[in-house]
């Protein structure tokens, strides 16, 4: 079975909407190996701002990405306060903040495209479907299967 052609709606950058996609990130955002911030970034004057956004106009017509800004650095982030062992870390990759801003942009327009051929099953990271929200409806298909006196069986998975 083969799959047909998608649209991939993929919205044209602007000026605008790259102020709004770095304002979207958190001021405390990590700095990937540039050191460049998210106050940086805001802080441009718009000419360097249009100078961004063209590059990232540039990259989307197929121009390569400066190692510079493609380069990342893999680090241990502590899943709890009081982290000791291997196990309560996990690894992260930090990119650079306009590596990120682009990618992130592109990626939500991607899942948008696709979201219409996921089986609803499919939440996290799919557009209109949190993954918070499978804890949701399970313990509302246990509560209905407990009002109804019915049997359920089922399985949960979190693939990480």
């Amino acid at each position: 079975r083969t799959a047909r052609p998608l649209t991939w709606k993929h919205t044209p950058w602007t000026l605008e909407r790259l102020d709004l996609a770095i304002r979207q990130k958190k001021p405390r955002a990590a700095k990937g190996p540039d050191g460049v911030s998210q106050p940086d970034l805001l802080a441009l004057p718009p000419q360097a701002r249009v100078v961004l956004m063209e590059f990232f106009v540039a990259v989307a017509a197929g121009s390569s990405w400066p190692a510079q800004l493609a380069s990342g650095f893999v680090t241990s982030l502590a899943k709890t306060a009081s982290a000791q062992s291997v196990d309560e870390f996990r690894p992260v990759a930090v990119y650079s903040l306009p590596y990120r801003i682009w990618s992130s942009e592109r990626a939500r327009k991607a899942l948008q495209s696709i979201a219409c051929l996921l089986p609803e099953s499919i939440k996290g990271g799919v557009p209109q479907r949190q993954a918070k929200s499978i804890w949701f409806e399970l313990a509302y298909t246990l509560e209905k299967a407990y009002l109804d006196g019915q049997g359920l069986h089922g399985l949960l998975m979190d693939i990480q």
